[in-house]
């Protein structure tokens, strides 16, 4: 096994190349940020979140993610919603 670890090594970094090429066609086709389209991720996989928790996910301050996510509510990204969640 360990004569195929640089194969295996090349591989993932193959994959990971892709991704964020994928990522990055994907944020320009919508219009958003990879940050933004790394939210919307988050959101989809783990649902509603306040935003103190959003901004400790991200390792941002909240103010910073306050200004995320009014910027994403602003192009109809996103919706706030009241309450704790």
């Amino acid at each position: 096994m360990s004569d195929r670890a640089p194969e295996l090594t090349r591989f993932i970094e193959f994959l990971t190349a892709r991704f964020k090429e994928t990522d990055a066609v994907f944020a320009t086709r919508l219009e958003v940020s990879e940050r933004e389209l790394t939210l919307l991720r988050t959101l989809v996989a783990e649902g509603p979140m306040i935003t103190k928790d959003l901004g400790g996910r991200f390792h941002v301050p909240v103010s910073t993610m306050t200004g995320l996510v009014d910027r994403m509510e602003k192009k109809g990204l996103v919706r706030r919603l009241p309450g704790r969640r």
